[in-house]
């Protein structure tokens, strides 16, 4: 089965005969793809650390980019390294006493308006709400501007099987993007966008790491929490914040379906022989449950330790804004564990994609 197709990744079949695969070999051949599947745990640290042997200048998904190359996950060290420290001068901001008091009211809130409802849903109610507040508030967005942005990205990550909406969510969000870095708008995330023009980027390049950052820093965020809760609702388990269950979360959710790299020379992984120009795509949720690594990868273990998931990736494109987004799956864990119980109230409807491992809704009831 193609391990790419959205609707195997919706309904659990993909993530089967991934699993399937990588009993048979770290890395294996896709012919429907034309792409090599690395499914294996050290395999996928090689391919994600080499940046020499293994480029993102040609594309991280299943082609080549469509922009200039310029970008933050579109480049190769040192150049990406300019970028990722200018988005690391807004990312690693010191949590203070007054940003850790707005993150757990965040939470405390969404979970009490659920809770006033009785029926709720752990992404759109509980999860996406604190991940979009924590996101506006690290990068200065104004209200109405932040609730375009995670709209119009929520429109691209969710878009299923409704094709039309993904392109036209994307039109429209470019056109902001666009006209805000025009404006030049105040707040670090149009910062961002502008610094990275002053480095060389075109507006083209320089949107593209403005939509990369707004998907990454709120969808993915959001997801993962959503997977967690009903990862604990599912299998009856504590919302534990503790530090290993925040790991073993993640290591469970891996909310990033894939991540491509294209060899630069003829080569090796493992002991698979790599031809160059030969393009490698990264099996997230399957690496991160590589028995050879994980003891009992089906299980959810919340005291795992150590416990060396890539659900935040690796290397030199590893996630930027891993310590928020641990922090915001802390928050709402808490803010759950200080109220009665939820139940899940009807299946959840995962979500159809290729790149996003997550869900539409997860129905909940309050009492």
């Amino acid at each position: 089965m193609n391990f790419f197709d959205p609707s195997g990744w919706a309904n659990g079949q993909a993530f089967e005969a991934a699993r399937h695969a990588q009993r048979e070999g770290p890395v294996r051949w896709m012919p429907g793809a034309d792409v090599l599947a690395v499914l294996g745990h050290a395999e996928a640290l090689e391919v994600l650390s080499d940046s020499e042997r293994f480029t993102s200048r040609r594309g991280t998904g299943l082609a080549e980019a469509g922009t200039t190359g310029r970008s933050l996950n579109l480049d190769d060290p040192p150049r990406s390294l300019e970028l990722r420290r200018l988005l690391q001068t807004v990312m690693d901001q010191p949590e203070t006493s007054e940003s850790r008091a707005l993150l757990v009211q965040s939470a405390n809130d969404a979970v009490s308006r659920a809770r006033v409802r009785g029926d709720a849903d752990a992404l759109n109610d509980l999860a996406a709400p604190v991940a979009r507040a924590s996101f506006g508030r690290l990068f200065g967005l104004e209200a109405d501007e932040l609730t375009l942005l995670c709209h119009l990205t929520e429109g691209l990550a969710r878009s299923g099987r409704a094709r039309l909406v993904q392109p036209r969510a994307d039109d429209e969000l470019r056109s902001f993007l666009r006209a805000g870095l025009a404006e030049r708008r105040t707040g670090a995330f149009w910062d961002v966008g502008r610094s990275a023009m002053e480095r060389g980027l075109t507006t083209e390049d320089a949107m593209f790491l403005l939509r990369l950052v707004v998907q990454t820093g709120h969808e993915s965020t959001a997801q993962a929490i959503a997977g967690a809760i009903h990862a604990a609702l599912e299998h009856q388990l504590p919302f534990d914040s503790s530090p290993h269950a925040l790991e073993e979360w993640l290591r469970w959710t891996s909310p990033l379906i894939r991540f491509a790299r294209v060899a630069t020379r003829p080569t090796t992984v493992g002991a698979f022989e790599v031809a160059e120009g030969a393009r490698l795509v990264v099996i997230f949720p399957v690496v991160n449950r590589d028995p050879a690594v994980f003891t009992s990868p089906e299980t959810i273990d919340l005291q795992r330790a150590p416990n060396a998931h890539l659900a935040f990736g690796w290397g030199p494109h590893a996630c930027a804004g891993a310590r928020l987004a641990k922090q915001q799956l802390a928050a709402v864990l808490d803010a759950l564990r200080a109220v009665d119980r939820p139940s899940l109230s009807a299946p959840p409807v995962r979500l159809e994609s290729g790149v996003t491992n997550g869900f539409v809704r997860v129905p909940l009831r309050f009492g």
